[in-house]
């Protein structure tokens, strides 16, 4: 979801639909023919009741069947342990006695809703979703001052990137895009795994959300200096 999601944003933006309906046709293909293939060796359909997970074609089609709710035991057991913790956390925040500061950046989640694993040395900490994550540590003001901030970010970037295409930046455009698009990748990993919370995915983020802020700006200071020169050459020559 997180690559093919904005790759086919990127490909509507940009009007490439025919190229991206040939690539996933043949990529449907070729999956198929594989899955066919690696079936009729293997026996995997075995491991759908197992939670055991393999490097394997018929893996990738469990985890796409699991999008959808048709997944094996290995990927339907996680689906549900997120959605019983995410609706413990709305009933406890929206509904409950946290709505207003939420639960703080100190405690452990999964301690005070009782999904910790008995003795463990390192319990868990996320709910396995940046958003509920938020909700759950700053209350329902918090979650809102997350959604505003994001809806700002892409809004000024994406704001400007029409503004580039519409005066024949291409290059600009591409830009802006590409980092849009990127940006809601690491959104969408980050919605059901811990991604914001960790470095790998973190520190890109954030690093990302700096480079379309400092992008847009320059794009509006550059956009500023061509009209002034526009302006100045057309005071000149009505002078002259």
């Amino acid at each position: 979801m997180a690559f093919a999601v904005p790759v086919t944003l990127a490909a509507l933006a940009v009007g490439k639909v025919r190229p991206l309906l040939a690539v996933v046709a043949t990529g449907a293909v070729l999956l198929a023919a594989s899955y066919a293939i690696e079936m009729s060796i293997s026996g995997y359909q075995e491991a759908r009741v197992s939670t055991e997970r393999r490097i394997s074609v018929a893996q990738i089609v469990e985890n796409i069947s699991s999008i959808v709710g048709q997944g094996g035991a290995q990927t339907e057991d996680t689906t549900q342990w997120r959605a019983n913790w995410w609706r413990t956390i709305v009933d406890k925040t929206v509904h409950g006695p946290y709505f207003w500061t939420g639960r703080g950046f100190g405690v452990n989640l999964a301690v005070e809703d009782g999904l910790a694993r008995a003795n463990s040395e390192r319990p868990l900490r996320s709910p396995h979703s940046a958003h509920m994550t938020i909700l759950a540590r700053a209350g329902v003001p918090g979650l809102v001052l997350w959604v505003a901030f994001l809806a700002a970010w892409f809004g000024t970037l994406l704001r400007a990137m029409v503004q580039a295409h519409s005066r024949g930046h291409t290059e600009w455009a591409a830009l802006m895009l590409f980092i849009a698009c990127y940006v809601s990748s690491c959104i969408i990993n980050a919605s059901f795994d811990v991604a914001l919370e960790a470095p790998m995915q973190g520190i890109w983020f954030w690093c990302l959300i700096g480079f379309g802020i400092g992008t847009t700006m320059l794009y509006r200071y550059l956009l500023g200096q061509d009209e002034y020169e526009v302006g100045t050459g057309a005071l000149k020559h009505a002078h002259e």
